[in-house]
């Protein structure tokens, strides 16, 4: 018996007339589709007028059950479409499980290209060079202040997912740690109440801080850390800086560490201000 084919479809990642006619063809003839939230895909059947079709739940917590599930049917020659409720799937969506045991099975994978705010999101930016895509953030408190310092020294591009409740936490430490680097901040691309906000850290934060609710999901992209050689920030004001630091318990090399960050320049220039001060 001839085995089915997996089609993995992107879907609209807000106005359902971004969906492509590949795409709305897929959706038409497979047999099953796999989705995460069959409410939300029936919304989208219905707006395509696709009647009849059977639905399976696909979700993160689910991936293995429900993998095996779909498995069985692509093996006895169903075809089954991949959808997430809202974007390409696989890309901080579900699809990693059955997308391995598809490939175990030797079943063919057939992807439908389509909307991604991954890729939209890209296709505003204006900042050069390399991009390092992140994925949504889960860490929280000191482990995202972490995360974020450690990913900021970084060249090339970070683009990233959010949450709502967890936005003005991120931009925060953002406002901080680089305050006046530059942040592409992009909210429900695609729909009725799309923002984006090109501007530094710290003026994003202030735009988002005192706002009561934030809703729809954020995507950011932080320019990279330029080469800062040749910039000269005053030794008075990393001498401030590093007196706050230390009254608040940090050592020197975790100072110098910070301070590069803020002022984006080099670590060694730092060290020689910091040990300059101290003999």
């Amino acid at each position: 018996m001839e085995k089915g084919k997996l089609y993995i479809v992107a879907t609209p990642i807000g106005n359902l007339k971004d969906i492509s006619d590949r795409a709305r063809e897929t959706l038409k003839k497979v047999d099953i589709i796999a989705c995460e939230d069959t409410r939300i895909t029936k919304k989208l059947l219905n707006f395509l007028d696709i009647k009849g079709k059977t639905l399976i739940s696909y979700y993160t917590h689910k991936e293995r059950e429900k993998g095996e599930k779909l498995i069985s049917y692509l093996k006895e020659g169903k075809d089954v479409a991949l959808v997430s409720d809202a974007g390409t799937p696989n890309i901080s969506d579900p699809g990693r499980g059955i997308l391995k045991e598809a490939f175990l099975e030797n079943i063919k994978i057939i992807p439908i290209p389509g909307p991604s705010s991954l890729c939209a999101a890209i296709s505003i930016s204006p900042f050069e060079g390399d991009y390092l895509f992140l994925s949504f953030i889960k860490e929280k408190g000191k482990k995202l202040e972490k995360f974020l310092m450690k990913h900021s020294e970084k060249k090339e591009n970070l683009i990233f997912f959010q949450s709502p409740s967890r936005v003005k936490e991120t931009l925060k430490i953002l406002s901080e740690i680089t305050p006046s680097r530059k942040l592409l901040c992009i909210r429900e691309l695609t729909k009725i109440f799309e923002e984006i906000i090109l501007d530094e850290c710290i003026k994003v934060y202030e735009i988002f801080k005192n706002r009561k609710e934030i809703k729809g999901e954020f995507t950011f992209i932080l320019r990279g850390k330029e080469d800062s050689t040749n910039l000269n920030p005053k030794s008075e004001e990393i001498l401030e800086k590093f007196k706050k630091l230390k009254e608040e318990g940090y050592s020197l090399k975790e100072s110098a560490k910070i301070l590069s960050i803020f002022f984006e320049t080099g670590k060694n220039k730092i060290y020689e201000i910091l040990i300059g001060k101290r003999n």
